[in-house]
């Protein structure tokens, strides 16, 4: 098949990775997914691929991301790519973190097979979720001259030195994406240790040097980055991206089943907390504000909703807990909740709260003032290009001040605008946003179709 000219090549390799360890997204993972289902559902067909370096075979492959346009999930990406399923993708997942380790991977690897033998019931579960075939989306490699080549994700984990040279040499343009420098400024709020963090400077630098744009997502993560570069470096254009507001779940929680414990939040009134619980997002300060809260206010204490994974960093976040038994049985936590439970506890809550450190841009502020909800955020980082004159700010510095915003919320809350969504930015606007950037018009190079975008 000849490829039109001037085509979009996103790097998907970090997402193919993502996919097969994991079942529900977060952070960087959903904002790459999100954007690319944007660009390819808007552009023409034939304009936009992927571009991968295979986990196994080591080889770049064009990736064709049509399926895209349809109802997907995120473990199609294991079938599509020709990557295990069933049997062989579950061992996958549990190896993972013994990768580096092989006496401790053959012997658990060991273990696992005697379980496999054992148990008809998980050979039943395996098989009943993953034994199914969906058409490879691989093609031949066949870069375009002229093209773009993006990478949005988590570039520092993948062979991003490879992917610049291979765009280099078929005359492509570059661009990388910036979703904050956090392991340069802060790597103490981060769960990548000195070996990780060392990497991400040293593709911060890579790209910097090779790359025709960098995109950013705030403003703030702008003049980070160039803060960082500065010191007598030539640096490539640097352009803010239109970062969006928008909730957009998978496809494949549309019809899924929400837990008991989540619907059972919506039988009285409860202040949402969402994202992975680590340290940066300051929850352990959201926690002893909220003792305070409870132990004044007493029966009366509505309950405070942790929605996320427990990361990195954190014992400290669990041993409060279990010393207060849960803040007299007002905290719960809702673990991994999929696309469809975060959309629930959003419409269902009362406000959300929001007290992280810092961020390059903070998609739960966005997602909240989204479903109308009233936020609390922090006035530091990116946080306030989120929020706009919508949220409601509590100072990190000011003693009392996170405190103070919570009482008062709780006893007069905001009130949002009834048309709040005519304000904020959609995953559409976002990818039309990298278009403008990078100076790509896909209407220009499109062949005559009959459904414009």
């Amino acid at each position: 098949m000849k490829l039109p000219e001037a085509a979009l090549y996103f790097d998907v390799t970090d997402i193919v990775e993502y996919a097969m360890v994991n079942t529900t997204v977060t952070g960087i993972q959903r904002s790459v997914l999100r954007i690319l289902e944007s660009v390819v559902r808007q552009s023409p067909r034939q304009l936009v691929y992927g571009l991968v370096k295979h986990p196994f075979t080591g080889m770049f492959k064009i990736v064709n991301l049509e399926f895209m346009r349809d109802p997907y999930s995120l473990r199609d990406f294991a079938m599509r790519f020709e990557l295990p399923t069933g049997k062989a993708l579950w061992l996958t997942r549990k190896l993972r973190k013994h990768r580096n380790t092989p006496f401790r991977r053959f012997f658990q690897g060991s273990w696992l097979h005697i379980q496999w033998a054992a148990s008809r019931k998980l050979r039943t579960r395996i098989r009943a979720l993953g034994e199914e075939t969906k058409p490879s989306c691989l093609m031949d490699l066949q870069l375009v001259p002229g093209s773009t080549v993006v990478s949005l994700g988590a570039g520092w984990g993948t062979d991003y030195r490879g992917v610049m040279k291979l765009a280099r040499n078929h005359g492509c343009k570059t661009a990388a994406f910036i979703h904050d420098i956090i392991a340069i400024t802060a790597p103490h709020y981060t769960g990548m240790n000195a070996k990780k963090c060392l990497r991400f400077r040293e593709w911060l630098d890579y790209i910097s040097e090779h790359c025709d744009i960098l995109l950013c997502n705030s403003t703030f993560t702008k003049a980070e980055v160039e803060k960082y570069l500065a010191p007598g470096r030539m640096v490539p254009d640097i352009k803010v991206l239109r970062f969006p507001h928008e909730f957009k779940a998978l496809a494949e929680t549309a019809g899924n089943e929400i837990r008991e414990a989540v619907t059972d939040l919506a039988k009285g009134k409860y202040i949402l907390c969402t994202g992975t619980i680590e340290i940066r997002k300051n929850v352990l300060k959201l926690l002893q504000t909220w003792a305070e809260i409870q132990a004044s206010r007493g029966g009366n204490t509505p309950h405070l909703v942790l929605a996320g994974s427990r990361g990195w960093k954190v014992d400290d976040v669990y041993s409060f807990l279990r010393r207060t038994a849960n803040v007299g049985g007002t905290v719960k936590i809702i673990d991994k909740p999929s696309d469809a439970e975060l959309g629930f506890l959003y419409r269902h809550c009362e406000f959300t709260v929001f007290p992280s450190l810092f961020e390059g841009w903070g998609l739960p502020v966005g997602e909240s003032l989204w479903f109308g909800k009233p936020v609390i955020c922090a006035t530091s980082a990116s946080m306030p290009e989120v929020g706009g004159s919508f949220a409601t700010y509590f100072n990190h510095d000011g003693p009392g001040s996170l405190l103070a915003a919570l009482e008062t919320m709780l006893d007069t809350p905001v009130c949002l605008p009834g048309e709040i969504r005519r304000h904020l930015t959609t995953w559409d606007g976002t990818a039309n946003s990298i278009y403008s950037a990078i100076s790509w018009n896909p209407s220009s190079h499109a062949p005559e179709m009959t459904n414009k975008w």
